[in-house]
Formats: C-alpha cells, sequence, structure tokens
C-alpha cells in the first residue's frame, strides 16, 4: 500500500496514457479537431504575446523585426486552425506529400546530372526518388486516411506505452516487497 501511494502521480500517467490511446484509437477525429482547437488558440496567445512586446513594452526599438512577423504569423495560422479546424491536418499531409514529390523530381535531377558529369551514377537515387513519389502521390490522394491512421498509430503507441509502464512498476514493486 505504501507503494502504491508513493507511486500515485506515476499511476495516474499510467491510466492517462491508456485513456488517451483508447480516445486516439476510437476518435481520431474529434481528438484531432480538439488538439486542433487547442493548438490554435495557444499559437494566438503566443502570437499576441510577441506583438505586445514588439508595439508596446520595448519603446526603445530594440525589439528585433522578426518579433513581430513571428508573432502575425503565429496569430494567423492560429486563426486558421480555428477556422479549418478539421482540415488542418490534412493540409499539414498535403504539404509533406508535395514536398516529397519535389524531393523525388531532385533525387531525379541528381541521378541524371551526376551521370552525365562522371558517367556512373548510383541507381538507389532512381530507387529513393520512385519511392518518395509513390508516398508522396499516396499522401497527397489519401491525405484524411493517412491522418486518420497517424492518429490511430499513436493511440496504439501510447496504449503499447501504459502496458509497459504497468509491468515495470509491477516489476518495481516486486522488487521492493522482495
Amino acid at each position: 500500500m505504501d507503494f502504491i501511494k508513493k507511486s500515485y502521480s506515476s499511476l495516474l500517467i499510467l491510466l492517462a496514457e491508456a485513456v488517451l490511446g483508447i480516445f486516439m484509437i476510437v476518435k481520431p477525429e474529434l481528438l484531432r479537431s480538439v488538439v486542433t482547437i487547442l493548438i490554435g488558440v495557444l499559437l494566438i496567445l503566443v502570437g499576441a504575446i510577441a506583438l505586445v512586446k514588439y508595439f508596446f513594452l520595448d519603446s526603445r526599438g530594440a525589439s528585433p523585426v522578426s518579433r513581430c512577423v513571428m508573432g502575425i504569423i503565429s496569430v494567423l495560422v492560429g486563426v486558421l486552425c480555428l477556422i479549418f479546424n478539421g482540415k488542418m491536418g490534412k493540409a499539414f499531409i498535403i504539404v509533406y506529400g508535395a514536398i516529397l514529390i519535389l524531393n523525388a523530381a531532385y533525387k531525379v535531377y541528381a541521378y541524371v546530372t551526376t551521370r552525365k558529369a562522371t558517367g556512373q551514377a548510383s541507381f538507389f537515387q532512381l530507387i529513393s526518388g520512385l519511392v518518395a513519389l509513390i508516398f508522396g502521390v499516396v499522401l497527397i490522394v489519401w491525405a484524411n486516411e493517412t491522418v486518420n491512421l497517424l492518429w490511430i498509430l499513436a493511440g496504439i503507441a501510447l496504449l503499447v506505452e501504459a502496458v509497459i509502464d504497468a509491468v515495470a512498476a509491477g516489476h518495481v514493486y516486486k522488487l521492493l516487497t522482495d
């Protein structure tokens, strides 16, 4: 009983991991929406603080312009998170897919350029480019499913971590009581 009293906060964290993991598996869209709203509010607050510091607290003009720019960007992204709540995760996935496609094009370009310059090039550059192209297209075409899958996988990871933590806590308890 003494061990449980001393480990109360750890057991609460373990329970929170398990509940959050289950929630991420069962309702990934709802949790993604809640997280996007929280991130949006946080970005607006951080941006507003940066803008207040830039415009009102630094009367000598020593504050860098980057603080103002980052404050404006932070507020705008925060507002976008609130307006396009359910679509922000999808937007990030689409942007990442586009980056992968651009990366694939660069790898093919690097292969061709290297081959022209040296007469030889690594075939793995083409394979890497093909893999990046395939994953980029998959991410763009199935962006919503990809976002949900990532949340579900994160939920599974949290559940596995909670189980491992529970086993570890039981093991520690056994070591301490023997």
